[in-house]
């Protein structure tokens, strides 16, 4: 009785605390000239590059690959889809990223070391950050669901109080709810909030357009805007607060009233959805956006409020379809104006124009490529910030790492060293004690050397699938090199220990391989067994199990 007494004070303890102990936790720059014997890791350099100690019952893993370990680099998963970035006007050192299914991560050094958040998104996706023009320990953020008006009904978040607007006042180390609305992002909302120099602060959510005249306290309802429920592309308001435009369901909207009347101004463009909205930082009457759907091109001008739209010549993405989805300002080292745009698809996501979009030049990643894994070209629209007292200062996420550029979003550099977010299917234990990880999105990965429990070492990993979903992974317990793996939901197989795989057709694994604990030569899948040892799969004698993956 006594110990499970203190089974529970101690449990009381850990989830009475964690949020506190984690906001302060120490973290390190990736310069390689790290202190030894710090308390803040179970070992001295270099264990420090892939592991960190938040406290003495949390320790993030972020697994690193060899090449980038031995360089000093230290280790950055990436955290799923990076759907927002903010940085502070007031101490640009001070950024917050928000992801699609692992919450926030902050940094306050200029994006050298960043941390997890604990206590602030409930699990769900934060789509938008707007930190305040005056005080650099001022933000809010966007909270949504899943990503897609389509999954509104589906998605568990739409049915809370969850959904809204969140604010912190410790620079991102603890949050609260301010809003409770219903806010459906369509992957890279952008400018959803706006905190303006009055201190008013503008909300546009997917039942409505809400401001708060009490720094973000407390929120009233301006008025209806987009089409109820749909998507929220994004929001500008004038410095004076008399002219905002909104972009989402509907497409674009334009009031001259405060917010308080709408009127539709999508003119002669075809299409009811527009997926961001940007006034030309240089010419209040330019405006830019970008409309949902449009094969051929989806970014327009205006330079008469939506009268009369013209098409923005764009070049082709990787699908060639030109589906622009979020254009930004930003400027080079030299003053001079650099507009960006993203696409939502794969590859060749990232352009920008120095020339006003006459020209375009693709940007690819061209640092530490080799030691970290990303899409070469880009994911999918992810988070962008542009300092706006600093505008040569720039965050991008390419393939759900952090990158920052100090020349407009022209080249950039390598900057989420620590942080780690991947979702992980499963971690499987081998034989051996080596680690195999079947990744959300990320494929599959192994560790480089056995783990050993207590040590405190954290080994590098080997990536052995790049390409898809993984569900389960399990090894043979007779044969290291003989392992099966659930790729995409296809029964995968190697016999050198993931170097090359064959697909053993239809055969649905689910997320379930596993071996006979008595019996090797029995292995269930959710679909088919195996009697023996993989080489014949039958589905007259799969397991009745209701296997359920959570997120």
């Amino acid at each position: 009785m006594k110990k499970f007494l203190a089974l529970v004070l101690c449990m009381l303890f850990i989830l009475g605390s964690s949020g506190s102990v984690m906001a302060a936790t120490k973290v390190y720059d990736n310069s390689g000239d790290l202190p030894e014997g710090d308390e803040a890791n179970f070992k001295p350099y270099p264990i420090a590059l892939n592991a960190t100690k938040y406290t003495p019952w949390y320790i993030q893993y972020a697994r690193s690959t060899k090449s980038a370990y031995d360089k000093g680099v230290r280790a950055g998963d990436g955290n799923q889809r990076l759907m927002a970035i903010g940085v502070s006007p007031v101490n640009p050192d001070h950024i917050l990223t928000g992801s699609d299914k692992s919450g926030i991560q902050r940094s306050d050094d200029g994006g050298v070391n960043w941390e997890l958040v604990g206590n602030n998104s409930n699990g769900w996706a934060c789509t938008d950050i707007e930190w305040s023009p005056t005080d650099e320990n001022v933000a809010f953020v966007m909270q949504t669901g899943n990503v897609g008006a389509d999954k509104a009904e589906l998605d568990k978040a739409s049915k809370t109080t969850f959904h809204g607007i969140y604010k912190t006042v410790d620079a991102g180390k603890t949050w609260y709810q301010v809003l409770s609305a219903t806010c459906l992002s369509n992957g890279n909302t952008t400018n959803a909030i706006k905190v303006m120099p009055s201190g008013n602060v503008y909300a546009l959510t997917s039942v409505g357009l809400y401001k708060s005249t009490d720094g973000g306290e407390t929120f009233e309802e301006l008025s209806d805007v987009l089409v109820e429920n749909s998507l929220i592309g994004g929001l500008y308001v004038s410095d004076d607060e008399k002219t905002l435009v909104a972009a989402g369901g509907g497409g674009v909207y334009l009031s001259t009233s405060k917010g308080y009347l709408w009127k539709n101004i999508n003119g002669n463009v075809e299409s009811t959805i527009a997926t961001s909205v940007t006034v030309d930082p240089e010419d209040s009457n330019h405006w830019y956006a970008c409309f949902s759907g449009i094969v051929g091109s989806s970014l327009y001008e205006t330079y008469d409020k939506g009268e009369n739209w013209n098409i923005v010549n764009v070049p082709n993405n990787s699908t060639n379809k030109k589906w622009v989805q979020v254009l930004t300002f930003a400027k080079d080292e030299n003053g001079n104006t650099v507009m960006i745009i993203t696409y939502n698809s794969w590859g060749a996501v990232y352009w920008y124009s120095e020339d006003k979009g006459k020209t375009w030049v693709q940007k690819t990643l061209d640092c530490l490529t080799e030691d970290i894994y990303n899409y070469g070209g880009g994911y999918v629209t992810e988070g962008i910030a542009v300092c706006e007292s600093q505008p040569n200062l720039v965050y991008y996420s390419f393939g759900d790492q952090v990158y920052k550029s100090v020349d407009g979003g022209k080249t950039y550099r390598w900057s989420n060293s620590g942080f780690s977010g991947i979702n992980t299917n499963q971690v499987y234990f081998d034989q051996e004690n080596y680690m195999w990880f079947a990744d959300v999105d990320r494929g599959l990965a192994v560790t480089d050397t056995p783990y050993v429990p207590g040590s405190g070492v954290y080994p590098t990993v080997t990536r052995k699938q790049s390409d898809g979903y993984s569900g389960a992974v399990a090894v043979d317990p007779k044969d290291r090199n003989h392992v099966f793996a659930d790729v995409k939901n296809s029964l995968y197989e190697s016999t050198d220990r993931g170097d090359t795989w064959t697909v053993i057709e239809g055969v649905t694994p689910s997320y379930l391989i596993r071996y006979h604990k008595a019996d090797s030569n029995v292995i269930y899948t959710s679909s088919h067994t195996s009697f023996d040892g993989g080489n014949k799969m039958d589905p007259e004698k799969a397991p009745k199990i209701f296997h359920v993956n959570w997120f």
